[in-house]
């Protein structure tokens, strides 16, 4: 499930909280400044997010990390994400191995390591969901 365009029982569960859709690709606003990044995945749970081309406040971000991509994902766009009030999760999950890792505001923006025999509870939109799954269809080099 690496991926946002794959319809599978996760999509379906984060689907169902209302909040989200997983297919369409939005912008990400920081705030009111003229910060943007598409996310691979967010959730929003945030009825101010009036926008058709963009969100602002979203409780939970999901990026899929690379070689290519980790010093920005957590680097910059983890600095930056911080300053959005309505963020509760930052997850992590990585390409080349089966870990996900979520930083969470209520641990003051903590690494918690989840691996494949865990279950990823995301408490902000009361997901619980074993990273097995997360990783059902990927083949490790």
């Amino acid at each position: 499930m690496l991926c946002t365009g794959h319809k599978s029982r996760r999509e379906l569960a984060i689907r169902s909280t209302g909040f989200v859709n997983p297919l369409k690709r939005l912008k990400l606003r920081i705030n009111n400044e003229d910060i943007a990044y598409y996310p691979d995945l967010m959730v929003d749970c945030d009825n101010k997010n009036q926008e058709k081309l963009f969100i602002k406040y979203p409780s939970v971000i999901i990026e899929v990390l690379s070689k290519s991509t980790a010093r920005i994902d957590l680097g910059e766009k983890f600095f930056a994400y911080q300053a959005i009030d309505q963020l509760q999760e930052y997850i992590v999950v990585k390409q080349a191995e089966m870990e996900v890792i979520m930083y969470s505001r209520a641990l003051n923006w903590q690494a918690e390591s989840f691996k494949a025999e865990d279950l990823l509870i995301i408490p902000s939109i009361k997901l619980e969901i074993p990273v097995k799954e997360i990783y059902e269809r990927v083949v490790f080099d």
